[in-house]
């Protein structure tokens, strides 16, 4: 939900999409009446996508300068949060940092198995292999963010903050910030392998 229904609101997380996808494949073979091999393959993909309502915003349209926007097109241009100090009551501007978010897990799975049957056993063994991956990004702060506090624009400039004095929207009009960082996010992107064997006896004592 967009609590502003603007480019600039800081409520709500901006639209999710999910998505799953699964393969599956199974073949059953009888070398005799009684042996028989099954092999299964499978792969699983899920897909959780997020992206904040000012997504492809230009920074140069807020204000900025073109270095600083081609320093955001890095990871994603979104508008900054931007926060005011002093008694203004005001709500931030801006996504909430850590809004952008693309997670992509994915798995291979073989498996085979093989059933014997005997006059009094039953035997089954067999394997799997499994191989994961993991695709993750969750990006800080792509675009910013900034405070502007109250003391420069109480009574007495730079003395200490008093809670009647002073307004830090009426600071960011004068273009003073109080502080602000930028921040590049990794890709984190690893992959595993497991592999796992059984053998089972199931054995008849008597017919019964």
């Amino acid at each position: 939900m967009n609590g502003f229904g603007t480019l600039g609101t800081s409520i709500g997380d901006g639209q999710n999409v999910s998505n799953q996808y699964n393969v599956t494949f199974n073949s059953v073979y009888n070398f005799n009446p009684s042996t028989i091999f099954s092999f299964n393959y499978g792969f699983a993909r899920t897909t959780g996508v997020r992206y904040p309502f000012s997504e492809g915003i230009d920074m140069a349209a807020l204000g900025f300068p073109a270095y600083y926007n081609n320093l955001v097109n890095i990871q994603n241009r979104e508008f900054p949060n931007i926060s005011f100090g002093g008694n203004t009551n005001l709500s931030n501007l801006g996504q909430a940092t850590f809004t952008t978010l693309l997670n992509r897990p994915m798995s291979h799975i073989l498996r085979g198995d093989v059933t014997k049957v005997l006059a009094k056993h039953t035997l089954k063994f067999g394997g799997q292999w499994r191989k994961n991956f993991l695709n993750f990004t969750q990006l800080g702060q792509p675009a910013g963010q900034y405070s502007f506090a109250a003391n420069y624009t109480q009574r007495v400039v730079g003395a200490s903050a008093v809670v009647t004095e002073g307004n830090g929207l009426a600071t960011a009009l004068l273009g003073i910030p109080g502080g602000g960082s930028i921040s590049h996010s990794f890709d984190a992107a690893t992959a595993s392998a497991d592999t796992g064997f059984y053998f089972q006896d199931d054995w008849k004592v008597t017919r019964k």
